[in-house]
């Protein structure tokens, strides 16, 4: 079972799912609750660790075979796509525990993945039994349409963002469009912010984008 700190509301009618990259924290992600919670009252914030345990904080899945930068090739996104299947299933049932415990519906959920975590929470989100009610990919490694997924994807439309650092040195730019391509395979149309001379970091700029999509979104 998935664990890691939470701001819990007195009365949450809300959540927010923060997932982390690779080798950070849920304490990484926890940083941005200050902020989003000032503009998104009666919201809980949940930044589990991922399942992976590193010598330098967590993963949620293999990435031994990475290097940044390297050119994004689509039989290198399947098989990180394949690899986001177990901690997405995972992420899965950290939902449903949230939701019960709370009493909140699958709309009244929020998935925020930054970097690898962004790739799980778009597989997460594809393969939820009803629709969530906004995913958030943060210069994410991209979706790949794969056979699998497909076979596994609950046809709905679901409020997707793609945001991206325009100087993003480790997850380059074009994962952006390559995501957004991806993720129409899948009948969904994301929504696309690049902030400029970024690099593989949350501005302010990215956040406040993040606090209108989801304002603007919500059912």
């Amino acid at each position: 079972m998935l664990s890691g700190p939470s701001f819990i509301p007195q009365t949450p009618r809300k959540a927010i799912i923060l997932c982390h990259g690779y080798g950070a924290d849920g304490e990484d992600l926890m940083g941005l609750v200050p902020y989003l919670k000032e503009h998104l009252p009666e919201t809980a914030f949940f930044a589990p660790n991922a399942p992976i345990e590193l010598d330098y904080g967590y993963a949620w899945f293999n990435l031994d075979d990475f290097h940044p930068g390297q050119p994004i090739t689509s039989d290198y996104l399947e098989k990180l796509t394949q690899r986001a299947q177990k901690p997405a299933i995972q992420l899965q049932d950290f939902i449903k525990k949230i939701q019960e415990k709370y009493h909140l519906n699958n709309q009244d959920i929020t998935l925020i993945g930054f970097s690898q975590g962004g790739l799980v929470v778009s597989y997460a989100a594809l393969t939820q039994e009803k629709p969530l009610g906004h995913v958030i990919a943060l210069s994410a490694i991209p979706i790949c349409w794969t056979s699998t997924l497909a076979k596994q994807f609950k046809p709905a439309h679901i409020p997707f963002f793609i945001t991206h650092g325009s100087a993003d040195p480790v997850v380059p730019v074009a994962a952006a469009d390559i995501n957004i391509t991806e993720l129409r395979k899948a009948g969904q149309d994301p929504a696309l912010f690049i902030s400029e001379g970024i690099g593989h970091a949350i501005d302010q700029p990215t956040l406040d984008h993040i606090i209108h999509f989801i304002q603007g979104n919500n059912q």
